[in-house]
């Protein structure tokens, strides 16, 4: 009887979240049609207690991982001016918009709130996201525990097994709702959230991930993995401006607990802490996240052991462009780990043409990762896909770029470098976002 009725409140639950992501097109031209006259209008009722922006940035952007990317991104937000002070600009409502199509074949739609009007001394933050991935990548478990070999992909090599060797295909869809309850100020909450999630990865007999599921080291459903996830913690952040940050913190810990109704569950425990420290003036800046996510207990599915979590928008595979860039995406799964971000920035370019504000910024960052927890592996993966190595560790550096408009909206141009030899070589990144 029990698990009739959880069955039956996992359906009526995903009933509701596939109509919501249907209605997801619908949802863009909507607001589209409503804010093209917000975007534009000089003056409103509420004008005289908030004031409200928006941009418009296109996506055409390049990485390794999707290829060259088209599509755009989307800010409208509000700022109470009784919050505004000469050195910070906190938004009270902002309204997120992404979608954006690959040559890889490789789709992504994103509608984030953040907004501290619907609840009472709460911000709150509503997510309903889409993903289709045709070329994710998959290279083994535990990082350089796992050989990657480049001849099997080389079509004029005689090891040749196919191109898509370290592919494969994934879909993520996602409905959040988290409600951060104020702790005597906007700067300190409460975290309790839950999100509805549907993941699937398809794949040939050709393909890496195949060994791994057949060996049952990676838990596979061909129908794909529903899950309820209900995640608890506290933030801390004292920022001078949520979108171009020169000063402040953001901090977060938060416990995640995933079910998918049929006895399979996990939880994780995440803390993050993203420091921005100007040096002598605001043309110098030293910014830095650390971040530790650890498996408590349970068995992570392998549709998200991937994922990195944040407590504004999580993203899929470690490496890559949101965080470690030089590294391939996905190349380095474990079930814990801690990941570390630091970069130098200094603007060399500000200057206002009309009525635009324009900022460009260079930097030199580094990107670190440890894997505190692996995946067991059992003795059937033997050589050629385990290296025997014991290497926890990997790192890359490299040099950015970035050009800030109205200190909402970003270019940004990176290149990284493994500092490992016998990886892959370097990636450029061109996007419109920063990693933090």
């Amino acid at each position: 009887m029990t698990l009739q009725f959880y069955m039956r409140v996992e359906s009526f639950c995903f009933f509701i979240f596939f109509a919501l992501v249907r209605t997801f097109g619908n949802i863009i031209a909507l607001f589209l049609i409503l804010n093209g006259s917000v975007l534009g209008q000089k003056s409103t009722l509420r004008d005289s207690i908030f004031l409200t922006k928006g941009n418009l940035v296109p996506i055409l952007a390049f990485d390794p991982d999707n290829g060259f990317r088209y599509g755009a991104t989307i800010n409208v937000y509000r700022i109470k001016r009784s919050d505004i002070e000469p050195t910070r600009r906190p938004f009270t409502d902002n309204l997120f918009l992404r979608g954006f199509h690959s040559t890889k074949n490789n789709f992504q739609s994103v509608l984030l709130l953040e907004t501290n009007s619907l609840i009472s001394k709460s911000k709150c933050f509503i997510e309903l996201s889409a993903s289709k991935d045709a070329s994710f990548e998959f290279y083994g478990v535990n990082g350089y525990q796992s050989v990657f070999s480049p001849t099997v992909i080389d079509l004029n090599h005689p090891d040749f097994i196919a191109q898509g060797f370290y592919k494969h295909q994934k879909e993520f869809y996602k409905f959040r709702f988290d409600h951060q309850q104020f702790l005597g100020s906007n700067r300190f909450r409460m975290i309790n959230g839950f999100s509805l999630n549907y993941l699937k990865t398809e794949h040939s007999s050709n393909q890496l991930i195949s060994n791994y599921i057949d060996s049952e080291i990676l838990d596979h459903n061909e129908k794909g993995q529903k899950f309820f996830q209900y995640n608890f913690g506290l933030v801390t952040e004292n920022r001078n401006n949520q979108f171009y940050c020169t000063k402040g913190f953001w901090h977060e810990a938060m416990l995640i607990y995933s079910s998918n109704f049929r006895g399979q569950h996990f939880m994780k425990s995440i803390m993050t802490f993203r420091n921005y420290l100007p040096i002598r003036n605001k043309k110098n800046m030293l910014l830095s996240r650390i971040s530790f996510q650890n498996k408590l207990f349970g068995e992570t599915p392998y549709e998200l052991m991937s994922l990195y979590y944040d407590s504004r928008l999580s993203s899929d595979g470690i490496g890559g462009i949101f965080t470690m860039r030089g590294k391939p995406r996905n190349r380095l799964l474990a079930n814990g780990f801690i990941l570390g971000n630091l970069e130098f920035k200094r603007t060399i370019i500000q200057r206002k043409i009309y009525n635009t504000s324009i900022i460009m910024d260079i930097s030199l960052f580094t990107d670190h990762y440890f894997i505190t927890q692996q995946v067991a592996l059992k003795n059937t993966l033997l050589p050629p896909l385990n290296s025997g190595k014991t290497d926890r560790y990997c790192a890359t550096y490299g040099i950015g770029g970035y050009i800030v408009l109205n200190e909402s909206s970003v270019i940004t141009v990176n290149y990284g470098y493994p500092l490992t030899k016998n990886e892959q070589g370097g990636r450029l990144y061109i996007g419109a976002g920063f990693m933090f």
